[in-house]
């Protein structure tokens, strides 16, 4: 054999050991999280679940709360004869035109809230992991609004939950105050604190 094709083969040799102990090298400090099929292993699986786990843990509002809220509300409208539209069932509560949360999200809102007789800001962030000042968390309208149709407000204020409701819309400006409703006041705490 000639020395250049020694050489030649000999480049070419290391050429692949070193691609080879690259690919080898790089494939051993990680975990196949796939199987043959191309799905995903379990251990990716869970990992995920348990980050989304902690994400609704360090939530103060989920979709369980939510859930458990439209229960209540479901069986509270009945007996107080009456009908609402809410947020809990991923409805969108109309209140004279004002569309919830549509309204509070765009910041329509921002200085029209009066409520117990002082202008507040709210916010609307659910799903939120800290709280930030007055966060509405679900809204629900009277479905057959006559000339007093009824707003609430479901509420959370440095931790605190409250319901305020509103029959009253005087140019744009929402005007609320602290439900007197024991048991609607009680189960939304309830929900809460679940």
């Amino acid at each position: 054999m000639k020395k250049s094709t020694v050489w030649t083969l000999a480049v070419v040799f290391a050429a692949v050991f070193i691609a080879l102990m690259f690919i080898l090298g790089k494939n051993s400090g990680q975990k196949d999280t796939t199987n043959k099929e191309g799905n995903t292993s379990s251990a990716a699986m869970s990992s995920s679940s348990s980050k989304k786990a902690v994400q609704a843990a360090k939530s103060f509002w989920s979709d369980d709360k939510n859930k458990a809220l439209s229960s209540f509300m479901a069986s509270w409208q009945k007996n107080m004869k009456q009908t609402y539209v809410g947020t809990y069932d991923d409805k969108e509560p109309n209140y004279y035109g004002i569309l919830f949360p549509e309204e509070l999200e765009s910041g329509h809102l921002k200085n029209q809230v009066i409520i117990d007789g002082k202008q507040k800001n709210l916010s609307w962030n659910p799903s939120a992991n800290e709280q930030d000042g007055l966060n509405v968390v679900a809204v629900a309208a009277e479905a057959t609004q006559s000339m007093k149709g009824i707003l609430y407000f479901f509420t959370v204020e440095n931790n605190q939950p409250t319901v305020y409701v509103s029959t009253t819309n005087n140019g744009g400006q929402l005007y609320f105050q602290k439900s007197q409703n024991a048991d609607l006041q009680k189960n939304f705490a309830k929900v809460f604190h679940s």
